[in-house]
């Protein structure tokens, strides 16, 4: 808990008054309290642990009246300051705090929001299998709440991490697949077909006519049926279809194999 209370707090603490034992003086009290300490933070500049305190001692305050949801909402902006200072544990407490709170006062999309950066920071620390975990816990909620669009940022952060950080490039597939069905996006489109061609099965049907006359369609057939052409060109491809790892894995294995 915080050591450095600020002086705003201490004078409002310091208020000794009859009015104190009525619970609406007293939660008025306490509101004003958490409101300074939130300010604090908010005002505590580059001193993210600093903030963190701040806002853990407001929505502790804001607990103590029964503001729930901005204790939550405490709890995150704690859990922000802490990914800055690079305490990405403790940042996964403050959300899951906050997940708990949302989730039983019916705050669905916040509670999704929280799972999402715990999925996050999992996969800044390399913990694969955790951030998989909770990226596909916000994907089963958003669906359960009928919003498929809220979850094209966690089907391409779970595609990438199954194909480029794991390997499983069939469940990175699947979630592409999804991806395309979703937006039709062209990069989806794109990041399909390369699994496609890793898995060395078909093009998916998604691949249609008009995508395969795009650049990448025709990158794509180039890696398909000649990849050492695709190397040559990759360069020359690169300005229109951008850069993707995934591109990185094929090339490489064909310049370490001669044959993808």
């Amino acid at each position: 808990m915080i050591t450095n209370v600020p002086l705003s707090v201490r004078n409002v603490l310091a208020e000794h008054t009859w009015l104190n034992y009525i619970p609406f003086f007293r939660n008025a009290r306490l509101a004003k309290v958490a409101e300074l300490y939130e300010e604090a933070g908010e005002n505590a500049g580059n001193n993210y642990l600093t903030a963190a305190d701040y806002y853990e001692s407001s929505a502790h305050y804001f607990a103590d009246i029964g503001s729930s949801y901005r204790c939550a909402v405490l709890r995150m902006k704690a859990a922000q300051q802490y990914v800055s200072a690079g305490y990405l544990d403790k940042s996964n407490m403050q959300y899951l705090v906050a997940s708990d709170i949302f989730k039983e006062i019916s705050k669905l999309d916040c509670y999704v929001l929280c799972i999402g950066h715990i999925a996050k920071n999992f996969w800044i620390m390399g913990e694969y299998e955790c951030a998989v975990k909770h990226y596909e816990l916000c994907v089963k909620q958003n669906v359960a709440l009928g919003k498929p669009l809220n979850n094209v940022e966690y089907l391409d952060n779970l595609g990438t991490i199954w194909s480029v950080h794991m390997g499983k490039y069939h469940l990175a597939t699947t979630a592409y697949e999804r991806l395309v069905c979703i937006t039709g996006d062209y990069r989806f489109k794109y990041v399909l077909g390369l699994l496609n061609v890793i898995c060395g099965v078909p093009f998916s049907k998604h691949l249609d006519k008009e995508f395969r006359m795009t650049y990448y369609g025709e990158y794509l057939n180039i890696l398909a049926n000649c990849p050492a052409k695709a190397v040559e060109l990759y360069e020359v491809y690169k300005v229109y279809v951008g850069e993707c790892e995934l591109v990185n894995i094929l090339l490489e294995s064909y310049t370490t194999s001669k044959n993808i």
